[in-house]
């Protein structure tokens, strides 16, 4: 009987770890560089958030996360024309940058909102994701 079982080759649940990994794999491929992307961002917004700890203006802390954020994801592309442009990886507007400053206890928060839409390979079709990516923090004196 084990003879006759070692000679079975793929059983179904081979083929369905076999069908796991693919598509694990095919995730990873289409839908990991963004996540690696959010990550770029999450730091961003962090490094801001300790930007806002000597910067007393909150619309210098805004403008400044928009500025990096904005050049970390641009691309120089070639129009149809010949001409040289620049695109986006991202959808991105000032708007989507908000920065809350709390007085008590001294907090700032920093949320920031975009999009990004992933073309589906061998598929087809497009997905938009939507990351909403959250910084804070703590703005009291340093007591030593």
């Amino acid at each position: 009987m084990d003879a006759r079982r070692a000679e079975r080759g793929l059983t179904w649940v081979s083929f369905l770890l076999l069908v796991l990994v693919v598509g694990g794999a095919y995730w990873a491929w289409v839908f990991g560089p963004a996540y690696l992307d959010n990550a770029q961002v999450k730091r961003i917004c962090a490094t801001g958030a300790n930007l806002a700890y000597a910067e007393r203006n909150d619309a210098t802390v805004r403008t400044w996360l928009y500025n990096n954020i904005r050049e970390q994801f641009a691309y120089d592309y070639m129009q149809p024309n010949g001409m040289q442009a620049k695109g986006y990886k991202i959808e991105f507007e000032p708007s989507d940058v908000r920065v809350e400053r709390i007085l008590a206890p001294p907090l700032i928060r920093i949320d920031v909102s975009y999009s990004r839409t992933i073309e589906l390979p061998i598929v087809g079709g497009a997905r938009t994701l939507v990351f909403n990516d959250h910084a804070e923090q703590d703005l009291s004196p340093v007591k030593w």
